[in-house]
Formats: C-alpha cells, sequence, structure tokens
C-alpha cells in the first residue's frame, strides 16, 4: 500500500469516515478525511462554507483533494459529492484504489444526523435525489464496491480480507 492510496466513496452517512479511522488503525497509516481537512484549510464549517454556495465548496474541496491525492500510502475518506468533479475523481485515481461504501438509503438515513449536513437541510426527499443522480457516478468510478450495511465490527475484517487478496499491505 505504499504506493497508493485507499479512497472512500459513496453517500454521507455510508461509513467513510468511521471504516477509513478502522483501516488506517489497521494497516498502520495515515487517514485524511477530506471534509475535516476542508474545515482545518478554510478556517470554516462546511455548513459555512456551503453558505457562500456549493460551487465554492466545491472548489475548496478540489484543492484539498488535489493536495492530498498527492500523497501515497494513506487511507483517504472523500464528501459524499467529491466524485462530481472530474478532476477530483482524475486526481484520487491516479495513486489510489476508489472503494466504494455502499449502504441502502433507509439504513443511511436512520443513522444519518442532519445538523450540520447542508444538503439534508432541505429533507429526506433531496437525499434519495442525490442518491439516484450519483449512484451511476459511483458504479462507475469504484474500482472496488463493498456492501457496508453491517456493523463495523463485522464490516472491517471483510474489507481487509479484500485487501490481503489485492495485497494492499
Amino acid at each position: 500500500m505504499k504506493n497508493q492510496n485507499l479512497v472512500l466513496i459513496g453517500m454521507m452517512g455510508s461509513g467513510k469516515t468511521t471504516m477509513g479511522r478502522a483501516l488506517s488503525k489497521e494497516l498502520n497509516c495515515p487517514f485524511v478525511d477530506i471534509d475535516e481537512a476542508i474545515v482545518a484549510e478554510y478556517q470554516q464549517t462546511i455548513a459555512a462554507l456551503f453558505e457562500k454556495g456549493e460551487a465554492y465548496f466545491r472548489e475548496c474541496e478540489q484543492n484539498v483533494i488535489q493536495k492530498y491525492s498527492q500523497r501515497k500510502g494513506i487511507v483517504i475518506a472523500t464528501g459524499g459529492g467529491s466524485i462530481l468533479a472530474k478532476s477530483n475523481v482524475t486526481n484520487l485515481k491516479e495513486n489510489g484504489i476508489c472503494i466504494w461504501l455502499n449502504r441502502s438509503v433507509p439504513d443511511i438515513l436512520k443513522d444519518l444526523n442532519p445538523i450540520g449536513r447542508p444538503l439534508l437541510a432541505e429533507g429526506t426527499e433531496k437525499f434519495v435525489q442525490l442518491y439516484e443522480e450519483r449512484l451511476p457516478i459511483y458504479q462507475q468510478v469504484a474500482d472496488i464496491t463493498f456492501d457496508n450495511s453491517g456493523s463495523l465490527k463485522d464490516a472491517l475484517p471483510k474489507l481487509l480480507k479484500i485487501g490481503a487478496e489485492q495485497k494492499w499491505r
């Protein structure tokens, strides 16, 4: 894994940050959550950046993704919409394997806290619409599709097994 990154993609609430932290611990490598990196870089919350417009937020996101995707040997948890910009996909795939953490809409909505999630401010209908719009993009971008509907305790060993088969270590 020293020469490649593991890039977790998927909808908000699909478990990218949780799985990313667990993977980085198990693989003994650095972890970067793109949303957290954006907040640190721009010294504003995601919601505050979105207030300046989604286009502005996406520009900030592209800058941070470009910065971190050049590294090697890290686990990256992307934002749910990171895959919407082709430049992000190109940058992430240059040194990385994209792993789509797929969860059903009901499972995500059951666990998701809407506070601090600007795209949920309009209600679940908007979330379902986004899921349906992004689904084919996730499918196209993913090098690996992983069903993340179970608990972390169950899912992590399964994903690590895939990693062992593909020689991530």
